[in-house]
């Protein structure tokens, strides 16, 4: 499914380049929790979706396909059992007089044995769970630079 969503906040566009790979950020972000930097790189973490059904952890590994002061591209796959979540996300920053504009879109694919029956309410859920983990991921920069 394709999903997209905008929002604006006060980091530059090379601090929002730099938020997929620095886990001290991504470790405030109240929906992952146990974030680390694995031998590749990558980040792992264990990100908890709200959905209607109650909480749903899900083993998480983020690796940045690429990143820069206008555009970044980031890998995103959440196991849970036999359920699996791919995101490919990217992210596009502009800035503005004022702060920065930032427009993202994402392929999310769904696998397992649960999928079919997902399909139905992972629109909004995936959809909610990219912008709010983008956007607090974003203005941590705030607090932490």
């Amino acid at each position: 499914m394709k999903l997209s969503g905008t929002f604006t906040t006060q980091a530059s566009p090379a601090q929002l380049a730099r938020l997929s790979t620095e886990p001290r950020q991504l470790e405030q972000v109240t929906s992952l929790r146990d974030v680390a930097v694995d031998a590749h790189g990558h980040i792992r973490a264990i990100f908890t979706a709200a959905t209607p059904l109650g909480a749903i952890p899900l083993t998480t590994t983020i690796a940045t396909d690429r990143a820069d002061e206008s555009s970044s591209r980031v890998l995103v796959r959440g196991t849970r059992g036999q359920h699996r979540v791919d995101v490919t996300l990217e992210i596009s920053y502009q800035p503005t007089a004022t702060a920065t504009q930032v427009s993202w879109h994402a392929d999310v694919r769904l696998g397992g044995t649960g999928a079919s029956v997902a399909q139905r309410v992972a629109h909004d859920i995936a959809r909610n769970a990219i912008d709010g983990v983008l956007q607090q991921a974003a203005g941590q920069h705030l607090t932490l630079t």
